[in-house]
């Protein structure tokens, strides 16, 4: 009896089941997928993305190469596909996260790789992951049909002719070309060492170009002011050429002189070497000289009451060699002048430069007379002679002392 009662129970259930399923409709997609789930405290976090491709429920989700979830349902509103994440919370997914849909190999099947960031606050549940912080790496489909592209309509097809024409243009220039690559490197070798240079000198260009920037003003005056003379300048071009070529013969003329008379010169400067080197040895005692000069100018005019005075002078030039002076240094000069340096007498050359006349109220002529002058007579010695200015006066000093220190008229 309790068994009869016991079968009846259990098919009452049974039936009531059955029931129950046909009426809610109840089938076996409703039945969860097998290995979607994930153990532990968990959060979801939607992902927005264009384009999801074949990404399917329970796809591994990985945060910075880790398995940390699964993805548990993909929607779609307004042609954009929202995948639901199941995220383990210790994942501390943080804002700026990256979510990116890739293949496992080049044939596997699609994942979720999440680039989390270091820093930044952490997502709660049911946060969302924008277009913006998603995207989907390219597929082998596309891959591949790019590389059609290149092959069949891109430039890949002209390589072979590049080759062969690169292949004439060095052939039997092997040699050049590699010398020409030799030197290319040292040239970018040697620039490579001098980037410092380099960039001190545009460093420079950049502070003139500011400073050209900052007086821009100040040069387009100067341009406008300058205008009138460019156009003087321009009026005045023939006499400008004129002039020129007036300064060209010139030049001709002049470098003919001095090509005529190179060795004289030569001769006359080194022979000045010596007279000028003796006053650079004497250079230091000039400044007390000439002081000396003055101060005896000026005791000279407290002690002479008249216009002149008599001096009686004796002048020994023992040691002076006054012909080698006038065939030495003197004597250079007077070629270059047209005078012979043999004639006798420093009036004679006076003479042939035309200074006899201009000079003679000096006493600087010929005559080798001494003058006379008040009631005494000025004896002057010359070459050791001593006299009253009768013997050999080569250089013709008895009348010019005479004259200057003897009160002459």
């Amino acid at each position: 009896m309790r068994t009869t009662t016991a079968r009846t129970a259990l098919t009452a259930v049974l039936a009531l089941g059955l029931g129950t399923m046909s009426a809610c409709g109840t089938t076996m997609r409703d039945l969860p997928i097998p290995g979607t789930g994930v153990s532990g405290d968990t959060i979801e976090v939607k992902a927005q993305f264009a384009e999801a491709l074949n990404l399917a429920e329970g796809a591994p989700v990985k945060v910075n190469g880790v398995d940390t979830g699964k993805v548990k349902s993909i929607t779609v509103d307004d042609f954009t596909a929202e995948a639901t994440l199941t995220l383990k919370a210790d994942a501390e997914l943080r804002e700026g996260a990256h979510a990116r849909l890739r293949y496992t190999t080049p044939l596997g099947e699609l994942f979720v790789d999440v680039t989390n960031p270091a820093t930044g606050k952490v997502l709660g549940n049911n946060s969302t992951l924008e277009l913006k912080d998603t995207e989907t790496a390219p597929t082998v489909e596309d891959a591949l049909a790019q590389a059609s592209l290149l092959i069949n309509g891109g430039g890949l097809e002209q390589l072979q002719t590049v080759t062969e024409e690169l292949n004439t243009a060095l052939g039997g220039n092997e040699q050049d070309y590699r010398t020409l690559l030799d030197r290319a490197s040292v040239f970018l070798t040697q620039a490579n060492s001098t980037t410092q240079s380099i960039d001190l000198v545009l460093n420079s260009l950049n502070s003139l170009s500011k400073t050209l920037s900052t007086r821009e003003e100040t040069i387009n005056r100067a341009v406008k002011e300058i205008t009138p003379a460019a156009k003087v300048l321009r009026e005045k071009t023939p006499q400008f050429t004129e002039l020129l070529a007036e300064v060209e013969k010139f030049s001709g003329a002049a470098n003919e002189t001095v090509t005529a008379t190179r060795s004289q010169l030569l001769t006359l400067l080194s022979e000045l070497e010596p007279v000028l080197a003796e006053f650079a040895r004497n250079k230091g005692s000039f400044d007390e000289s000439l002081r000396q000069i003055i101060k005896g100018a000026v005791a000279a005019d407290e002690v002479i009451a008249t216009d002149y005075l008599n001096i009686s002078l004796e002048l020994h030039l023992d040691g002076i060699d006054a012909g080698g002076f006038v065939q030495g240094t003197l004597g250079g000069i007077l070629k270059l002048l047209g005078i012979d340096p043999d004639a006798p007498g420093l009036g004679s050359i006076l003479d042939k430069l035309g200074l006899g006349d201009l000079l003679g109220g000096l006493g600087l002529g010929r005559s080798t007379t001494s003058g006379t002058t008040g009631s005494d007579r000025s004896p002057v010695a010359s070459g050791g002679a001593k006299g009253s200015g009768g013997g050999s006066d080569p250089l013709g000093l008895n009348t010019l002392l005479n004259g200057l220190l003897g009160g002459g008229r």
